[in-house]
């Protein structure tokens, strides 16, 4: 039997989520003061594709559907633009990636990212930025015919922006597009690298903190 896409189902949780009585009591309680609780532990989980794209010299195509899991800590640090709060998130994150085009089976590895969220006082949509960087373990660097993966531990770098949707005042369903970058800093003669485009889709919980 198939399995239903990984979009309805996101989607079926947060209908049920917003349909919620804490959510039908005061639907706007989570905008009154502050959108994200300070302190709280965010776990976020996302799913996606990316394809690599011509950027310097990497010859080889690489496909790849990556699966992260991430843990981050709602801070007071930021800064205050009219209406507009940016505060920072540090994150650890652990993501792993089939490789369907290019060499090798697979990527696995944690990083490390800060995140810039972005928030206002009404409406449920509320974007971010990200940076991260961190190592990846590969099985492609032991094809010999390929100059984009020269070692089996590379150094990865991404660069995301998202958008996320509240359904209650502790889910958001989240959608986030960006860059990913793999190579070994020229520890190789092997380091034209991979660099790719893509899109992830997933849901964020929040646990403990205060918004007031």
């Amino acid at each position: 039997m198939r399995k239903p896409p990984l979009v309805i189902v996101l989607a079926t949780i947060g209908i049920l989520a917003s349909a919620s009585p804490g959510w039908a009591q005061d639907p706007y309680r989570i905008f009154l003061q502050d959108v994200f609780p300070r302190g709280a532990w965010d776990v976020q989980v996302m799913g996606g594709a990316y394809h690599s794209v011509q950027l310097g010299t990497d010859t080889t195509p690489y496909y790849f559907a990556p699966v992260v899991a991430r843990v981050g800590i709602i801070t007071d640090l930021g800064f205050q633009f009219g209406t507009l709060q940016v505060n920072f998130e540090p994150m650890l994150e652990i993501a792993g990636a089939t490789v369907w085009g290019g060499t090798g089976t697979y990527f696995v590895g944690p990083s490390v990212l800060l995140r810039y969220n972005f928030s206002h006082l009404e409406g449920r949509l509320f974007p971010y930025f990200q940076v991260g960087a961190g190592v990846t373990f590969n099985d492609g660097y032991r094809n010999r015919n390929q100059t984009a993966l020269g070692q089996e531990v590379e150094f990865i770098l991404q660069a995301q922006v998202g958008l996320r949707w509240f359904v209650c005042d502790r889910i958001s369903l989240d959608m986030e597009g960006g860059l990913i970058h793999i190579s070994n800093a020229g520890m190789d003669n092997r380091n034209h690298g991979v660099n790719a485009l893509g899109a992830s889709f997933g849901m964020s919980f929040y646990l403990g903190g205060s918004r007031y």
